[in-house]
């Protein structure tokens, strides 16, 4: 380092073996970060399949109702959409008639 150019500080230097231990405890730390989340994901999916197993029971007493026609399924997921849509894109429609520079001068 010296020999490139005198003036410049060294603040640390370490070994080969010091820099693959902080590899090693950064790809451990990930291994673990990516093991909770994949155990998270199975204790949600089991709660949620236990709820959904001791409710199955509820729906055959609706009366009238079969929960395997086409429109009983999708009114609700249109419905739901039509809300999402309207609910992004009025907030949206309205910022875009905000000219960018009074948005700067305000923020």
């Amino acid at each position: 380092m010296a020999a490139v150019d005198p003036g410049l500080p060294i603040i640390s230097i370490r070994t080969l073996k010091v820099a693959t231990q902080v590899q090693l405890i950064g790809r451990l730390t990930s291994l673990f970060g990516v093991l909770s989340l994949v155990l998270a994901s199975v204790g949600l999916y089991g709660i949620t399949a236990y709820n959904v197993g001791r409710r199955a029971g509820e729906t055959r007493q609706l009366y009238g109702f079969n929960p395997y026609k086409p429109v009983t399924l999708l009114l609700p997921v249109i419905v739901f959409a039509g809300f999402g849509l309207v609910a992004t894109l009025l907030p949206a429609l309205w910022a875009s008639t905000i000219s960018p520079a009074r948005a700067l001068r305000t923020g």
